[in-house]
């Protein structure tokens, strides 16, 4: 038997193996890089993980952020719709009344102007639209009886304030009953060691209103002094999208992301969403009148319809720019599993963002239908036989997912060739090339 015969029929055990290690190299995919998550899920829906205390970045005075302390809570016809918070720090200085012969009464005073004209001074737009007017009655006779009177103290040591009413208004003090029991006591009230007004009158003495002293204390003071401002608001809280916590403050606090109604977003007119494995691709337009330069696509990812009340964000990121204008990519993370509009909910947003300290804006939520579903396979040999896997969740791919290798069943040369088979039946969306089988014999010959 000549040399050339016989390395055909030494190759029958080797022939299984060198064949399929082949074909895996020829079929295995390019990796695709993972996207990165510029934000990951640090939201939350709506204002429900802000309890009293937390403190929120809302608006500006004199250029600078305020911050903001929750005190609870909406007061008055704001009940059950807003959120009373007050400014962290005090932020200017005002007499309540220079006239102290005009009494002392909140409605027409100089501190009641002071918070007009800070709402009048507010830049129109969302986050004014988002402040509440604010009405609260309270009794207002002259009785000292105890029942139409705020009393700090008990009877044998007490302080008696007035009524002090507020009608349609936009920011307020504190009346001497709030601020006494919306803090835990001397300590929380401070606010920049200042004394700070109050807008309740003090019943005893017509010279004098409602003040917290600089120890924190519920007091009063002479209606010209010239004591700080801390103004209080309801916020509407049906303006706000979602909170994100601040993670470089020292002390938790939170910024807003309120709903634009002049900016939107939508997939590209006879474009679909795709995805491959875990990466999704999104042709995306920006529109609106409020529509920016920097203004960015945002994904959503939530555990049910957003506005379901308990709605949990399970992701949010900025879309990656695609190489074509108006195309994004994200990363779906691999927490989140299930089936597409129903186990998770995932929206499209146009987002302009305010900076850290600052209010950002962003379109109504649009939810993205499942997207087309792309092929991302991967191959694994084990003996003769190739598996092709679908990375891309949902696949609906699921026979003729193996190719397999078969050695002649005879392998005693008899002068006719003996060809290794590959099975038919394979998928050829999963195998969609066409295979020629080499043969490999010794001196690394090889033969067709």
């Amino acid at each position: 038997m000549e040399k050339k015969d016989r390395e055909k029929m030494n190759m029958g055990l080797a022939l299984v193996m060198t064949l399929a290690l082949m074909i895996s190299m020829m079929l295995t995919a390019v990796p695709i890089s993972a996207l990165a998550d510029s934000t990951g899920t640090g939201i939350t829906l709506g204002t429900g993980k802000i309890a009293a205390g937390n403190k929120i970045w809302f608006g500006s005075y004199n250029n600078l952020p305020v911050l903001w302390r929750v005190l609870g809570n909406g007061t008055g016809n704001t009940a059950g719709s807003g959120m009373l918070l007050i400014s962290n720090d005090t932020l200017a200085t005002t007499q309540f009344k220079p006239d102290t012969n005009s009494g002392n009464q909140w409605q027409g005073s100089s501190a009641q102007t002071w918070c007009t004209n800070f709402y009048n001074n507010w830049p129109s737009g969302i986050e004014k639209n988002a402040i509440l007017a604010t009405s609260v009655s309270e009794l207002n006779n002259r009785s000292e009886d105890g029942t139409s009177y705020y009393y700090k103290g008990g009877y044998s040591n007490y302080i008696l304030y007035g009524a002090a009413s507020l009608e349609n208004e936009y920011f307020f003090f504190l009346s001497a009953q709030e601020a006494e029991t919306l803090f835990s006591g001397n300590d929380d009230r401070k606010a920049s060691g200042a004394s700070w007004w109050l807008r309740s009158p003090y019943a005893r003495n017509l010279l004098n209103a409602g003040a917290v002293a600089g120890d924190g204390g519920v007091n009063h003071s002479n209606v010209n002094s010239p004591l700080d401002a801390r103004p209080a608001f309801n916020l509407n809280l049906s303006s706000v999208l979602f909170t994100s916590e601040i993670s470089s403050e020292s002390s938790k606090s939170y910024k807003l992301t309120m709903k634009d109604n002049n900016l939107g977003i939508s997939v590209t007119t006879g474009k679909s969403a795709s995805r491959k494995g875990d990466v999704v691709t999104i042709p995306y337009t920006i529109s609106g009148s409020n529509k920016q330069n920097g203004t960015k696509a945002y994904v959503m990812v939530t555990d049910k319809v957003y506005t379901a009340s308990d709605a949990s964000a399970l992701q949010y990121t900025a879309l990656i720019a695609g190489s074509e204008s108006g195309t994004g990519t994200f990363t779906l993370d691999s927490s989140i599993t299930g089936t597409w509009g129903t186990d998770y909910h995932v929206y499209l947003l146009a987002v302009n963002e305010g900076g850290e300290k600052k209010t950002d804006y962003a379109s109504t939520p649009v939810e993205l239908s499942k997207p087309t579903h792309v092929h991302s396979f991967k191959y694994a040999a084990m003996g003769a036989t190739i598996t092709a896997s679908c990375e891309t969740p949902e696949c609906d791919t699921t026979t003729g997912l193996t190719m397999t290798i078969s050695a002649p069943t005879n392998l005693i040369y008899n002068g006719q060739p003996k060809a290794a088979t590959l099975n038919t039946d394979y998928n050829t969306t999963a195998f969609p090339n066409t295979y020629t089988i080499s043969y490999e014999g010794t001196g690394s010959t090889t033969y067709n």
